[in-house]
Protein backbone atom coordinates (compact mmCIF):
# COMPACT_ATOMS: atom_id res chain seq x y z
CA UNK A 1 0.00 0.00 0.00
CA UNK A 2 1.29 3.44 -0.91
CA UNK A 3 0.26 6.48 1.11
CA UNK A 4 -0.71 9.59 -0.81
CA UNK A 5 2.05 11.95 -1.83
CA UNK A 6 0.46 15.30 -2.53
CA UNK A 7 0.61 18.76 -1.04
CA UNK A 8 -0.83 17.55 2.27
CA UNK A 9 0.69 15.96 5.35
CA UNK A 10 0.13 12.27 6.06
CA UNK A 11 -0.79 11.51 9.68
CA UNK A 12 -0.66 7.82 10.62
CA UNK A 13 -2.58 7.32 13.88
CA UNK A 14 -1.88 4.17 15.88
CA UNK A 15 -5.51 3.21 16.56
CA UNK A 16 -6.72 -0.33 15.82
CA UNK A 17 -10.12 -0.45 17.53
CA UNK A 18 -13.56 1.03 17.02
CA UNK A 19 -16.06 1.90 19.73
CA UNK A 20 -17.72 -1.50 19.42
CA UNK A 21 -14.52 -3.19 20.54
CA UNK A 22 -12.99 -0.71 22.99
CA UNK A 23 -15.14 2.18 24.15
CA UNK A 24 -12.68 4.15 26.28
CA UNK A 25 -11.74 7.80 26.50
CA UNK A 26 -8.46 7.11 24.70
CA UNK A 27 -10.18 5.34 21.81
CA UNK A 28 -12.73 8.12 21.40
CA UNK A 29 -10.03 10.76 21.51
CA UNK A 30 -7.92 9.10 18.81
CA UNK A 31 -10.88 8.75 16.46
CA UNK A 32 -11.89 12.36 17.01
CA UNK A 33 -8.34 13.61 16.41
CA UNK A 34 -8.34 11.76 13.09
CA UNK A 35 -11.51 13.59 12.10
CA UNK A 36 -10.24 16.99 13.24
CA UNK A 37 -7.01 16.59 11.26
CA UNK A 38 -8.98 15.41 8.22
CA UNK A 39 -11.17 18.50 8.49
CA UNK A 40 -8.02 20.56 8.07
CA UNK A 41 -7.49 18.86 4.69
CA UNK A 42 -4.64 16.49 5.54
CA UNK A 43 -4.37 12.78 4.72
CA UNK A 44 -5.22 10.59 7.73
CA UNK A 45 -4.46 6.88 8.05
CA UNK A 46 -5.68 4.52 10.75
CA UNK A 47 -6.04 0.77 11.20
CA UNK A 48 -9.78 0.48 11.78
CA UNK A 49 -13.00 1.97 10.46
CA UNK A 50 -13.29 5.61 11.57
CA UNK A 51 -16.04 6.46 14.05
CA UNK A 52 -16.12 9.97 12.59
CA UNK A 53 -15.97 9.33 8.82
CA UNK A 54 -14.37 11.86 6.48
CA UNK A 55 -13.21 11.70 2.88
CA UNK A 56 -9.60 12.35 3.97
CA UNK A 57 -9.50 9.39 6.38
CA UNK A 58 -8.07 6.18 4.92
CA UNK A 59 -7.69 2.68 6.36
CA UNK A 60 -4.50 0.62 6.39
CA UNK A 61 -5.71 -3.02 6.50
CA UNK A 62 -4.81 -4.63 9.82
CA UNK A 63 -5.69 -7.66 11.92
CA UNK A 64 -5.14 -8.34 15.60
CA UNK A 65 -5.26 -11.51 17.65
CA UNK A 66 -4.99 -12.18 21.35
CA UNK A 67 -2.99 -15.11 22.68
CA UNK A 68 -2.46 -15.66 26.40
CA UNK A 69 -3.69 -12.15 27.03
CA UNK A 70 -1.18 -10.58 24.65
CA UNK A 71 -2.37 -8.65 21.58
CA UNK A 72 -0.56 -9.26 18.31
CA UNK A 73 -0.96 -6.92 15.34
CA UNK A 74 -0.40 -7.51 11.65
CA UNK A 75 -0.88 -4.67 9.20
CA UNK A 76 -0.40 -4.30 5.49
CA UNK A 77 3.05 -2.98 4.65
CA UNK A 78 2.88 0.61 3.41
CA UNK A 79 5.27 3.02 1.73
CA UNK A 80 5.28 6.78 2.17
CA UNK A 81 7.11 10.05 1.61
CA UNK A 82 9.22 10.41 4.79
CA UNK A 83 9.31 14.19 4.38
CA UNK A 84 5.55 14.48 4.72
CA UNK A 85 4.51 11.58 6.96
CA UNK A 86 4.04 11.73 10.74
CA UNK A 87 3.07 8.90 13.07
CA UNK A 88 1.03 9.58 16.23
CA UNK A 89 1.47 7.09 19.07
CA UNK A 90 -0.96 7.41 21.96
CA UNK A 91 1.19 6.95 25.04
CA UNK A 92 2.29 5.56 27.38
CA UNK A 93 1.37 2.28 25.69
CA UNK A 94 2.19 1.68 22.04
CA UNK A 95 0.81 -1.89 22.46
CA UNK A 96 3.28 -3.46 20.07
CA UNK A 97 6.32 -3.93 22.25
CA UNK A 98 8.62 -1.44 20.55
CA UNK A 99 8.87 2.32 20.54
CA UNK A 100 8.28 2.88 16.83
CA UNK A 101 6.87 -0.24 15.18
CA UNK A 102 6.04 1.55 11.92
CA UNK A 103 9.62 2.90 11.60
CA UNK A 104 8.34 6.30 10.51
CA UNK A 105 11.06 8.86 11.34
CA UNK A 106 8.68 11.69 12.29
CA UNK A 107 7.17 10.65 15.62
CA UNK A 108 4.55 12.22 17.87
CA UNK A 109 4.24 10.89 21.42
CA UNK A 110 0.76 11.82 22.60
CA UNK A 111 0.36 11.57 26.36
CA UNK A 112 -3.09 10.27 27.22
CA UNK A 113 -1.93 9.12 30.67
CA UNK A 114 1.07 9.65 32.95
CA UNK A 115 4.18 8.33 31.23
CA UNK A 116 6.46 5.55 32.48
CA UNK A 117 10.25 5.40 32.52
CA UNK A 118 10.47 2.05 30.73
CA UNK A 119 8.17 3.35 27.99
CA UNK A 120 10.19 6.55 27.56
CA UNK A 121 13.36 4.48 27.22
CA UNK A 122 12.03 3.45 23.80
CA UNK A 123 11.65 7.03 22.59
CA UNK A 124 14.11 9.05 20.53
CA UNK A 125 15.31 12.57 21.28
CA UNK A 126 13.85 13.70 17.96
CA UNK A 127 10.32 12.61 18.94
CA UNK A 128 7.89 15.43 19.64
CA UNK A 129 5.93 14.95 22.87
CA UNK A 130 2.45 16.48 23.21
CA UNK A 131 0.29 16.37 26.32
CA UNK A 132 -3.44 15.68 26.20
CA UNK A 133 -4.00 17.53 29.46
CA UNK A 134 -1.40 17.75 32.24
CA UNK A 135 -0.08 14.21 32.43
CA UNK A 136 3.38 13.60 33.88
CA UNK A 137 6.55 12.53 32.11
CA UNK A 138 10.02 11.60 33.34
CA UNK A 139 12.85 12.47 30.95
CA UNK A 140 10.92 13.94 28.02
CA UNK A 141 8.99 17.15 28.50
CA UNK A 142 5.97 18.00 26.29
CA UNK A 143 6.45 20.87 23.87
CA UNK A 144 2.74 21.66 23.80
CA UNK A 145 -0.77 20.38 24.26
CA UNK A 146 -2.82 18.41 21.76
CA UNK A 147 -6.37 18.12 23.00
CA UNK A 148 -9.72 17.23 21.53
CA UNK A 149 -12.90 15.96 23.12
CA UNK A 150 -16.41 15.15 21.97
CA UNK A 151 -18.64 16.62 24.64
CA UNK A 152 -21.79 15.14 23.04
CA UNK A 153 -23.68 18.38 23.58
CA UNK A 154 -26.77 17.05 21.77
CA UNK A 155 -26.84 13.74 23.66
CA UNK A 156 -26.02 14.75 27.23
CA UNK A 157 -28.64 17.29 28.27
CA UNK A 158 -30.32 18.41 31.48
CA UNK A 159 -34.00 17.47 31.47
CA UNK A 160 -34.59 19.38 34.72
CA UNK A 161 -36.07 16.30 36.38
CA UNK A 162 -36.60 15.82 40.09
CA UNK A 163 -33.59 13.93 41.41
CA UNK A 164 -32.50 11.88 44.38
CA UNK A 165 -29.77 9.50 45.43
CA UNK A 166 -26.25 8.64 44.33
CA UNK A 167 -24.77 6.80 41.36
CA UNK A 168 -21.23 5.86 40.37
CA UNK A 169 -19.04 4.41 37.63
CA UNK A 170 -15.78 2.79 38.69
CA UNK A 171 -12.79 3.93 36.71
CA UNK A 172 -9.17 4.70 37.60
CA UNK A 173 -7.85 5.15 41.16
CA UNK A 174 -10.59 3.23 42.96
CA UNK A 175 -9.29 2.25 46.44
CA UNK A 176 -9.37 -1.31 47.73
CA UNK A 177 -12.23 -0.46 50.09
CA UNK A 178 -14.34 1.25 47.43
CA UNK A 179 -17.30 -1.04 48.14
CA UNK A 180 -17.44 0.03 51.78
CA UNK A 181 -17.26 3.70 50.80
CA UNK A 182 -20.00 3.47 48.18
CA UNK A 183 -22.21 1.40 50.47
CA UNK A 184 -22.43 4.35 52.85
CA UNK A 185 -24.10 6.37 50.09
CA UNK A 186 -26.22 3.46 48.83
CA UNK A 187 -24.88 4.37 45.42
CA UNK A 188 -26.15 2.65 42.28
CA UNK A 189 -23.57 1.22 39.89
CA UNK A 190 -23.83 2.48 36.28
CA UNK A 191 -20.74 0.61 35.12
CA UNK A 192 -22.68 -1.31 32.45
CA UNK A 193 -23.64 1.87 30.58
CA UNK A 194 -21.79 0.80 27.42
CA UNK A 195 -24.07 -2.21 26.95
CA UNK A 196 -27.27 -0.63 28.30
CA UNK A 197 -27.68 2.13 25.74
CA UNK A 198 -24.42 4.09 25.92
CA UNK A 199 -25.03 7.85 25.91
CA UNK A 200 -28.82 7.59 26.00
CA UNK A 201 -28.43 5.49 29.15
CA UNK A 202 -26.08 8.06 30.68
CA UNK A 203 -28.51 10.86 29.91
CA UNK A 204 -31.45 8.98 31.42
CA UNK A 205 -29.66 8.05 34.63
CA UNK A 206 -27.70 11.25 35.17
CA UNK A 207 -31.09 12.97 35.00
CA UNK A 208 -32.42 10.57 37.62
CA UNK A 209 -29.78 10.87 40.33
CA UNK A 210 -28.77 13.95 42.28
CA UNK A 211 -25.09 13.05 42.78
CA UNK A 212 -22.45 11.17 40.79
CA UNK A 213 -19.55 9.64 42.75
CA UNK A 214 -16.10 8.91 41.31
CA UNK A 215 -12.58 8.25 42.56
CA UNK A 216 -11.06 9.39 39.25
CA UNK A 217 -9.55 12.88 39.26
CA UNK A 218 -9.80 13.20 35.49
CA UNK A 219 -12.83 11.40 34.08
CA UNK A 220 -15.22 12.42 31.33
CA UNK A 221 -17.99 10.80 33.38
CA UNK A 222 -17.83 13.76 35.76
CA UNK A 223 -18.41 16.15 32.87
CA UNK A 224 -21.19 13.99 31.42
CA UNK A 225 -22.95 13.95 34.78
CA UNK A 226 -22.64 17.71 35.18
CA UNK A 227 -24.01 18.34 31.68
CA UNK A 228 -27.12 16.40 32.69
CA UNK A 229 -27.58 18.37 35.90
CA UNK A 230 -26.19 15.71 38.23
CA UNK A 231 -23.57 16.94 40.73
CA UNK A 232 -20.22 15.09 40.33
CA UNK A 233 -18.24 14.49 43.53
CA UNK A 234 -14.62 13.35 43.32
CA UNK A 235 -14.08 11.27 46.45
CA UNK A 236 -10.35 10.78 45.92
CA UNK A 237 -9.46 14.36 46.81
CA UNK A 238 -5.86 13.99 48.04
CA UNK A 239 -3.95 14.31 44.75
CA UNK A 240 -4.17 18.10 44.90
CA UNK A 241 -3.66 20.28 47.96
CA UNK A 242 -7.00 22.04 47.56
CA UNK A 243 -10.06 22.28 45.32
CA UNK A 244 -8.59 25.52 43.94
CA UNK A 245 -5.40 23.75 42.82
CA UNK A 246 -7.46 20.95 41.32
CA UNK A 247 -9.46 23.42 39.23
CA UNK A 248 -6.39 25.40 38.17
CA UNK A 249 -4.69 22.21 36.93
CA UNK A 250 -7.87 20.83 35.33
CA UNK A 251 -9.83 23.67 33.69
CA UNK A 252 -12.40 21.25 32.32
CA UNK A 253 -13.63 20.75 35.91
CA UNK A 254 -13.60 24.43 36.76
CA UNK A 255 -17.35 24.65 37.39
CA UNK A 256 -20.05 22.34 38.65
CA UNK A 257 -17.72 19.65 40.04
CA UNK A 258 -17.05 19.03 43.75
CA UNK A 259 -13.49 18.08 44.70
CA UNK A 260 -14.38 16.20 47.86
CA UNK A 261 -17.50 16.19 49.97
CA UNK A 262 -16.68 19.58 51.50
CA UNK A 263 -16.71 21.20 48.04
CA UNK A 264 -20.36 20.43 47.21
CA UNK A 265 -21.54 24.00 47.76
CA UNK A 266 -19.12 25.21 45.07
CA UNK A 267 -20.51 22.65 42.61
CA UNK A 268 -24.10 23.78 43.20
CA UNK A 269 -23.22 27.48 43.04
CA UNK A 270 -21.32 27.18 39.75
CA UNK A 271 -23.11 24.40 37.87
CA UNK A 272 -24.83 26.96 35.61
CA UNK A 273 -21.38 27.90 34.24
CA UNK A 274 -20.35 24.37 33.25
CA UNK A 275 -21.66 24.37 29.67
CA UNK A 276 -20.31 27.84 28.94
CA UNK A 277 -16.88 26.67 30.08
CA UNK A 278 -17.02 23.57 27.87
CA UNK A 279 -17.87 25.59 24.76
CA UNK A 280 -14.91 27.87 25.47
CA UNK A 281 -12.58 24.92 26.00
CA UNK A 282 -13.74 23.31 22.76
CA UNK A 283 -12.46 26.37 20.89
CA UNK A 284 -9.18 26.25 22.82
CA UNK A 285 -8.76 22.56 22.02
CA UNK A 286 -9.23 23.24 18.33
CA UNK A 287 -6.40 25.77 18.55
CA UNK A 288 -4.06 23.11 19.96
CA UNK A 289 -4.67 21.04 16.83
CA UNK A 290 -3.80 24.00 14.60
CA UNK A 291 -0.64 24.59 16.65
CA UNK A 292 0.28 20.91 16.40
CA UNK A 293 0.08 21.02 12.60
CA UNK A 294 2.13 24.22 12.42
CA UNK A 295 4.89 22.75 14.59
CA UNK A 296 5.24 19.76 12.28
CA UNK A 297 5.15 21.97 9.20
CA UNK A 298 8.02 23.99 10.64
CA UNK A 299 9.99 20.88 11.60
CA UNK A 300 9.54 19.35 8.15
CA UNK A 301 10.11 22.70 6.46
CA UNK A 302 6.77 22.63 4.66
CA UNK A 303 5.41 25.97 3.48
Amino acid sequence: MELLDNNKLNFVINIHFGFGEVLTGGTMTCHLLAYKLAQRDHNIYMFTQPEYPHKNIHIIPSKHTRENGVLEYNWEVFTYNPQKTIVIYNEPEVKMGTGNPFKIPNVTRWLLYDSLEDIESQWEDTDLVFNYMNFKTNKYQPIGNLTTMDFHFKKLINLNNKRSGFCHILNKDSPNNYKDILEVFRSEDMGDWKTQGAYSYLKENFNKYKYFLTFDNNSFYSIAAGMCGCIPIILNDKKYSSPEEFRSKNPIFKYGVAYGMKDIDWAFETKHLLLQNLYMLENEYDQTIDNFIKLWELKLKIN
